[in-house]
């Protein structure tokens, strides 16, 4: 009979096999008789000679290929039986285990989105992503993080020369509204997000369209007829999926463009704000009225991805492609200083070209260092729930030994229940990952988008992965410990190791340690975030409401701005409630920044080559509405307007840096990108510094130009985005009245948000807040795991104790005695944990002072309260066993066996 069908017919293959054995022993009691022996003879020297019929069956079933898997579902029966004859542990181990497994799964599950998992487009291992310059660029462009942005002239440039690479392709750095009318039934123009790319992009990522096609180089030509590809998400929420979609025309922008496909539905964009259209390059001029990036060799607005050739290297290129850029740079002219302090660093375009992956890379890997810690907690809480629990079938251990059980079918017996135990935590756990996913989504998405991430076979895998070495790493050592029965002891009798209540009290100080690791990471990420929120910022945030708008969307040109804006802020006034209302071209902690080479009016070039301003675009009274105090001159005003000399005020930061103590009022200063170039700016006031990017750097220097001196010539039609009001009082409670207020200036114009200000700086600490908050709550976890752990091992040691305590009573301890030997105790295996975990503390948060401010890694508050936070925890998680053992009958302890 094969061996699968043994497993499955088992009643009637054991039937058949003790039938066979049965016919042997027959037989050679027939061969005795007939050679002379009696009957009874013969039977006994045959049962002699061919041994029991259990032991030989036994011997049997254990030739066969598939005793191992009949051995192991008997296990599995049994464990099932044991478990579910102690529900009590059996679900505080389960639940404990599926947390653990739980929040490993969901933050696997994120890492596995964001870390692991590349775009899916053909041979991502070949891409390449033009990235960032440490050195910072000389330019007037928009300064991105570490993303370095392209004119289009160096664009073509490097196409012209791109001796290492198959193919480069270029994308828009950011994703503008776009004014859609899909139909003339349309009453209101829809609002969708736009990035206009090369011909050949969708070609160089071999992406195959979802339907109809993608863009082909034919259609990135100015005489082209004007296409459009959509996303797939997009495609569904607006068209519910219908092909005939394609080839429906839709104006875009004033301008008619006709669908021609839908990009693959895998593919949902290269950025964080992933696009709802695709547009071709060429048809820019058409979408931005003014000015036209397309020639401008000092507009910077384009991302560059390449595919390099075969054979061609990483550091080849980067070493291409910075020659080019200098050659470049010559040839418009630029600094020698200038050339020497900017490059080009490229990045595996695999991952690079998701900003998500760089946005979310550090708080991801620091979330999975914090949950594995927790894990090893968990699986140390329930390895001493299985010691505990193993005492309590000393008996049946001993039985099953004398009975002549091997030792090591024992320990795979315990084995199994303990992996049966991770397969119920783990399977559970996989239903709280599916929440866990999204709450711990939602806690840690800032300002770079949602992440989107689901449990899927990879993240089945190695949940099935966790859980079997979580049962196989607490089931191990309980599983050694529990068979070390003298099967010749009688039943009950005295503890027979040392060693076991070692073990315990070494995973109790495990517990203590890793929790100190925990809770120091904790204690500094919350002074951190304190820290930050504390920081003084130089405006008032309270009392600030931001509302974004949408000019160019709402078919604004730019000599028709000033007068929009000028309206804005007379009907914003207006509101009661509202105290002072101006314009911005962003408000501070927006993530944007501006920044110039400039040059002092009556100095050396030589003094000031090099130096950079960041700039920003403000209205009349911008810095009165602020709350920044104008230190010296004056605010912006309603004087300052087109058509009068350009003015501008700069913060304390630029006029110390810059002009050496001297007055800068009236001082002239000169820019050489947008707004104002070459022109000659007055400083009309010197502003308090004020932070407006980052609450952890220095304030740089910064000048602040009037937005309604702004020439058409020069203006983007979109040049201010904001209006900024101060609020007597709550800002929330007029921002309804706010919307319809603006909304009355113009029925076209959109407000895309309505924030208090305060909120936008509070997001701008998204990575610490949730660094805090993660690090507190499982801290907080794996305190009360060692909590459970400390109270588990002293109840266990005082009934293991029960003998003693009762002689040590009978001779003449007192209550306190005893509770003086409980605590000690106590206090021992805590001391012990503290010191082995604060070593690996300070060594950990080394690894982390780049993300702490205010407070340094060795803090020794810090430290401190987390040690006398663990031992009162501690002290109070051992009072219950103590006092038990305090309230110890002598009489009833000296019978105790």
């Amino acid at each position: 009979m094969k061996w699968w069908t043994r497993l499955v017919h088992k009643t009637r293959a054991n039937e058949q096999l003790d039938s066979e054995l049965r016919f042997h022993l027959e037989q050679q009691i027939a061969d005795y008789i007939s050679s002379g022996l009696s009957p009874d003879e013969a039977r006994r020297r045959a049962r002699l000679e061919f041994g029991g019929l259990d032991q030989v069956k036994e011997r049997v079933q254990a030739a066969h290929r598939g005793y191992f898997i009949e051995t192991l579902l008997q296990d599995v029966r049994y464990g099932l039986r044991m478990l579910r004859k102690s529900p009590g542990f059996t679900a505080v181990a389960v639940i404990t285990l599926a947390l653990g497994i739980g929040a490993n799964t969901a933050i696997f599950s994120l890492i596995d989105a964001v870390l692991l998992r590349t775009l899916s487009v053909a041979r991502p291992h070949e891409l390449i992503l033009f990235s960032d310059s440490p050195a910072g660029r000389s330019d007037s462009g928009i300064e991105r993080g570490h993303q370095m942005v392209f004119s289009n002239l160096e664009y073509k440039y490097f196409i012209d020369h791109s001796e290492s690479f198959s193919g480069l392709a270029a994308f828009q750095s950011h994703s503008p509204n776009l004014k859609v009318v899909f139909s003339r039934a349309q009453k209101r123009p829809a609002l969708a997000l736009g990035r206009m790319v090369s011909g050949n992009f969708f070609s160089l990522l071999g992406l195959q369209p979802a339907a109809g096609r993608l863009f082909s180089p034919d259609d990135d030509r100015v005489a082209a007829p004007p296409t459009a590809v959509l996303n797939y998400a997009y495609w569904s929420r607006e068209f519910d999926d219908d092909p005939s979609a394609i080839g429906k025309r839709a104006e875009i922008n004033g301008t008619v463009f006709t669908i021609i496909g839908v990009a693959p539905r895998k593919f949902p964009g290269i950025k964080y704000d992933h696009p709802d259209i695709w547009l071709p390059i060429a048809f820019q001029p058409r979408m931005m009225t003014e000015p036209s990036y397309a020639e401008d060799p000092h507009e910077y607005w384009l991302d560059i991805l390449g595919r390099l050739k075969p054979g061609v290297t990483l550091r080849q290129a980067q070493i291409v492609v910075n020659a080019q850029l200098r050659q470049i740079l010559a040839e418009q002219r630029e600094t020698p200083k200038e050339i020497a302090g900017t490059y080009v660093q490229l990045a595996p375009g695999a991952w690079g070209i998701s900003f998500v992956r760089s946005a979310y890379e550090q708080i991801l890997r620091l979330l999975g260092a914090i949950i594995g810690f927790v894990l090893l907690i968990v699986c140390a809480n329930v390895a001493n729930l299985l010691l505990s629990r193993s005492a309590a079938r000393e008996q049946e251990f001993a039985i099953r030994l004398a009975i002549g059980a091997s030792r090591a079918r024992l320990i795979r017996q315990l084995l199994t229940e303990s992996v049966l135990l991770a397969a119920v935590g783990g399977a559970l756990g996989i239903l709280a990952a599916h929440w866990g996913i999204k709450i711990f989504a939602a806690l840690i998405t800032g300002v770079h988008g949602r992440i989107s991430a689901s449990v899927n076979e990879c993240v089945l895998l190695f949940t099935i992965a966790v859980s079997i070495l979580a049962g196989l790493l607490f089931g191990i050592i309980p599983s050694l410990r529990a068979t070390e029965v003298d099967p010749a002891r009688r039943a009950g009798g005295s503890p027979h190791g040392k060693l076991r209540f070692g073990f315990a009290n070494g995973l109790v100080t495990f517990q203590i340690a890793a929790s100190v690791v925990l809770l120091v990471g904790a204690g500094l990420f919350v002074r951190t975030l304190r820290n930050l929120a504390n920081e003084q910022l130089g405006f008032d945030e309270d009392h600030i409401l931001v509302a974004r708008i949408n000019v160019e969307a709402a078919g604004y040109s730019a000599a028709q701005v000033p007068a929009l804006y000028q309206s804005l802020i007379d009907r914003a006034e207006a509101i009661p409630g509202v105290v002072g209302a101006t314009v911005a071209l962003d408000e501070p902690f927006s993530g944007s920044t501006w920044s110039s080479n400039f040059s002092i009016e009556g100095e050396p070039p030589a003094s000031s080559a090099g130096a950079m301003v960041r700039r920003e675009l403000v209205g009349p009274d911008y810095f009165q509405t602020e709350g920044i105090p104008i230190l010296l001159g004056r605010d912006i005003g309603p004087q300052d307007r087109s058509g009068s000399p350009p003015v501008a005020v700069i913060n304390e930061t630029m006029a110390r840096k810059f002009f050496h103590g001297v007055n800068p009022i009236g001082k002239r200063f000169s820019l050489d990108a947008p707004f104002h170039p070459d022109r000659a700016i007055t400083v009309v006031g010197v502003a308090a510094d004020a932070r407006y990017y980052s609450l952890r750097d220095a304030v740089p220097p910064m000048e602040f130009s009037a937005a309604l001196q702004i020439s058409t010539k020069d203006a983007h039609p979109g040049f201010a985005r904001t209006v900024e009001l101060r609020v007597r009082g709550n800002p929330v409670a007029v921002a309804s009245q706010v919307r319809a207020a603006l909304a009355e200036v113009s029925r076209s114009l959109r407000l895309t948000h309505v924030e208090v200000l305060k909120d936008e700086v509070s997001e701008s600490m998204w990575q610490n807040r949730s660094a805090a908050e993660f690090s507190s709550g499982f801290g907080l976890l794996a305190l009360v795991l060692a909590c459970i752990g400390v109270y588990g091992t002293m109840a266990y040691r005082v009934s293991r104790r029960t003998h003693e305590i009762g002689i040590r009573l009978a001779l003449g301890a007192t209550r306190s005695n005893v509770l003086r030997l409980v605590v000690k105790e106590c206090l021992i295996v805590v001391g012990i944990g503290l010191c082995l975990g604060v070593p690996v503390a300070l060594a950990s948060t080394k690894m982390i002072a780049s993300q702490l401010f205010g407070v340094r890694p060795t803090d020794p508050a810090t430290f401190a309260g987390v040690a006398l936070l663990l031992a009162v925890v501690a002290l109070l998680a051992c009072y219950i066993p103590a006092r038990r053992a305090m309230r110890v009958d002598p009489i009833v302890a000296l019978r105790h066996e």
